[in-house]
């Protein structure tokens, strides 16, 4: 994983919250966050260093190509209990 700055881990968290918060709120969003999960975060303007963890911490796309096991899991969303499927 790469490293980020506080300040960018900040805007990750923020960018990732707002996801979170709009599938719930957005039943079409949640529908493109679970059929095309990789995409709509990188429209959704979550850098691609985010991706791969939280597509596996919110059990999105099974596992992600190119994911190397971090020993921080979450690092960048915090417990949203977004369930989907």
């Amino acid at each position: 994983m790469s490293t980020v700055s506080p300040q960018e881990f900040d805007q990750i968290r923020g960018k990732l919250d707002a996801v979170v918060a709009r599938a719930r709120a957005d039943q079409g969003f949640r529908g493109q966050l679970i059929s095309d999960p990789e995409a709509t975060l990188k429209s959704a303007g979550v850098p691609e260093v985010a991706i791969p963890d939280f597509m596996r911490e919110e059990g999105l796309g099974g596992e992600v190509a190119g994911y190397e096991k971090c020993l921080i899991s979450c690092l960048f969303t915090s417990k949203c209990s977004l369930t989907v499927g």
